[in-house]
């Protein structure tokens, strides 16, 4: 590790930093013979970057990394904010000849608490960045299996219509990961709040089974498509299954409570015809 002597330097103040201007936990990588200047900017929800040909002057902002509200995203403005959004650090790094981000998500409704997660990036020929879609996938390589059990709590959005900025707060009102125990879950579901899970590839004639708990009813979506609902009333997590009638090799699931209030916990699929065919509860 080399430090260089040197006074200050400042950012290079152009009209195209503005609204995200360097604000704390920097660092630098390097791709071909271009310096990317990668920090957590003044929006407190978004990883930049910025460019130069020196690793100490002259850099120009290039671009969001990765929001983690899924902020510009497809367009998306700051109050249509997929997640609570709130203080978030990290980088981006090569593994395998793949670029990555490493960014926090908020998890227990606070900005003091942080789910690490990672994105794949796409470098462009040009040396520009795409911005990352925040998704369940993580490191995985690709789509997520839908086959086994995943914990609710790798939703990529969880929100329900309003959702804060809580930099520096606690919020009690809002949903949100959560744990109990050992037993991590999504918390304080209440109507009109959406899980989504970004991406399984799904085979045909596959059974989704739900575990939550509480009162309530939520409708499942795949592809944007309602493929039925779920019904709960227990204190204790109860299982609940239904058909997926129609496989689909990229898909978005989305879980939307429809009425009451629901802590889910994980979602389950099973090949139609292992032998399992009963719902389950524990």
């Amino acid at each position: 590790m080399l430090t260089l002597k040197a006074p200050p330097k400042r950012i290079a103040d152009t009209p195209d930093f503005k609204g995200h201007a360097f604000f704390e936990g920097s660092s630098i990588r390097k791709i071909g013979d271009t310096y990317y200047f990668i920090y957590s900017s003044q929006k407190n929800q978004e990883l930049c970057y910025a460019t130069s040909s020196c690793p100490d002057r002259d850099f120009r902002y290039g671009g969001t990394l990765v929001s983690n509200g899924d902020v510009c995203c497809c367009g998306r403005k700051e109050d249509e904010r997929c997640n609570a959004t709130g203080t978030t650090h990290g980088s981006m790094e090569c593994i395998g000849g793949q670029w990555y981000v490493f960014y926090h998500r908020l998890t227990h409704g606070s900005d003091y608490s942080r789910q690490m997660c990672a994105e794949p990036l796409i470098v462009r020929p040009d040396g520009s960045v795409a911005q990352a879609e925040m998704t369940s996938r993580g490191l995985n390589g690709g789509d997520l299996p839908g086959k086994g059990e995943c914990s609710a709590a790798i939703c990529c959005n969880l929100t329900n219509g309003k959702m804060p900025h809580i930099a520096n707060q606690i919020r009690k009102d809002i949903p949100c990961v959560t744990h109990s125990g050992g037993e991590w879950y999504v918390g304080n579901a209440t109507k009109g709040t959406l899980a989504a899970y970004k991406y399984f590839s799904i085979q045909n004639h596959t059974k989704l089974c739900v575990t939550a708990r509480g009162s309530g009813t939520m409708q499942i979506s795949l592809r944007s498509e309602c493929i039925g609902t779920l019904s709960f009333c227990s204190e204790k997590w109860t299982e609940e299954a239904l058909r997926i009638p129609k496989g689909c090799a990229h898909a978005a699931l989305r879980l939307t409570v429809t009425e009451g209030g629901l802590d889910i916990l994980s979602l389950r699929f099973l090949p139609e015809g292992n032998g399992e065919n009963d719902v389950l509860s524990r």
